[in-house]
């Protein structure tokens, strides 16, 4: 070691440059200390983090190249993870080390119509009548980012794959909803205990009953009022 950087006593002396680079550096380090924390621990993009903390995008980036490799190995190996799985998850960070999830501007273009979607039995272009979207783009936003409405609106119990196909979904409901529509027409022009019902017409009466709270709440309810 240069003698000059040791005192008697054996410990380092940092000469004045050297201080004042240990402090830029300590400052340095500070700056960053919050956005850097971000980046490893959040799926906020550069220019977003940069934004919060109010510091430059291109500082932080370099910061973050010649300080913190590991963490960028880290967003490296996350991004190649998203990219290798098929189905994202919304929320999560895709392939591009953006998160998977609708822009903000998109959701507020449609909130109108999905609280619609969600809180009444409007069809998809009477919603995009009524709030002056286009009825496929409504359609293509709900089927990307809230198929959990649309399985619900078919009446689909649990998860489904993105490739299963919708229309073949919908027909077997329409073939479902035919088994019971004689059943339902019976109960509701004669009131009386559901398992009778489905006696009458060879169904199962707990499968029937569960139809019949999911699909037919208001029958089940006035059925309630009149017991």
């Amino acid at each position: 070691m240069d003698a000059s950087l040791c005192s008697d006593t054996g410990a380092i002396a940092f000469t004045s440059r050297q201080k004042s680079a240990l402090i830029r550096l300590h400052a340095l380090h500070c700056k960053y200390e919050k956005a850097v924390t971000l980046y490893a621990n959040t799926g906020m993009t550069l220019k977003a983090i940069a934004r919060e903390c109010n510091v430059s995008e291109g500082g932080l980036s370099q910061h973050l190249r010649f300080y913190h490799k590991d963490v960028l190995t880290q967003k490296r190996q996350q991004r190649k993870t998203a990219k290798d799985k098929i189905q994202k998850t919304q929320g999560e960070l895709s392939g591009n080390g953006h998160k998977h999830e609708p822009l903000s501007e998109t959701d507020l273009k449609y909130s109108e119509a999905l609280s619609m979607y969600k809180d009444t039995a409007l069809t998809l272009k009477e919603i995009a009548a009524k709030t002056g979207v286009s009825e496929s783009g409504f359609r293509s936003y709900l089927h990307k980012w809230h198929k959990e409405l649309v399985l619900d609106r078919l009446g689909i119990d649990g998860d489904i794959s993105d490739d299963t196909d919708l229309r073949s979904v919908r027909l077997r409901i329409k073939t479902v909803a035919a088994k019971y529509e004689k059943a339902i027409e019976s109960l509701r022009l004669n009131p009386r205990p559901v398992t009778g019902v489905a006696r009458d017409f060879g169904l199962h009466p707990e499968v029937f009953r569960n139809y019949l709270y999911k699909h037919e709440p208001e029958l089940v309810k006035r059925r309630m009022r009149t017991k």
